[in-house]
């Protein structure tokens, strides 16, 4: 809509490993504390507060080691590439390859194949990444036209992230392969108050109730005087 604010907010959360407790039914772990950092200003401002929630984990965690996990969005690697250590795991969201992939069956065959998407998916999982992509590549030289364009654009998303995708060596280190916690934090600390149904926000108002709801949610208002967990 023509005038309208721009509302975007960056969200992130940060957890030991020993605080992932057993899975629930829907077969994802609980993840018993966490902290979290949000900002509805602008990227720069997110950046910001999230090198402090990397700071805080790699103060508080028993594992030295830490995982950056995030979607196929460039500006967050460069973020990571440039703020992190190299030693860092960067891991590219699993189920988010495999929604570019299922597009990438609708765009070029015009339909969901399954067989084909099960058998891209366990390539992924197994971290054979590269096996996709020589498929593909056989592919794009077959097509003309948009087709063509599409599965070029996917071969550049799949080798831009592919050091990314080592799906089989994060599992055997114990580390998640989803963003599936980022996710439940722009539902519950996000999504849940701002997009109230008839709910209208200034931007400037955005900011002041998000600081409250990160209080809330890191559990500052339960014991003052102790310091907020953070992974």
């Amino acid at each position: 809509m023509a005038g309208e604010e721009h509302k975007s907010v960056y969200a992130a959360t940060a957890f030991p490993l020993e605080a992932r407790g057993q899975k629930d039914g829907s077969g994802r772990a609980f993840l018993e504390r966490r902290a979290y950092t949000a900002s509805a200003v602008d990227f720069g401002d997110f950046s910001g507060r999230l090198k402090a929630l990397v700071a805080a984990c790699r103060g508080r965690c028993r594992r030295q080691e830490m995982a950056f996990i995030g979607d196929g969005a460039p500006s967050l690697w460069k973020w990571a590439q440039e703020n992190l250590p190299k030693t860092e795991v960067l891991i590219q969201d699993f189920w988010h390859v495999v929604e570019h992939l299922e597009e990438l069956v609708q765009d070029v065959w015009g339909m969901r194949d399954l067989e084909r998407l099960e058998h891209w998916r366990q390539l992924l999982h197994d971290s054979h990444v590269a096996d996709i992509i020589e498929e593909l590549e056989e592919e794009r030289k077959k097509r003309r036209g948009k087709k063509r364009e599409r599965l070029e654009q996917e071969l550049h998303y799949l080798r831009a992230g592919a050091e990314r995708m080592d799906y089989a060596r994060y599992e055997r280190e114990g580390w998640p392969i989803g963003s599936g916690a980022v996710e439940g934090t722009c539902k519950h600390l996000v999504k849940q108050r701002f997009a109230l149904t008839g709910a209208r926000w200034r931007r400037s108002n955005i900011a002041w109730v998000l600081a409250l709801r990160l209080e809330l949610f890191n559990g500052a208002f339960e014991d003052p005087d102790e310091e907020l967990v953070a992974a």
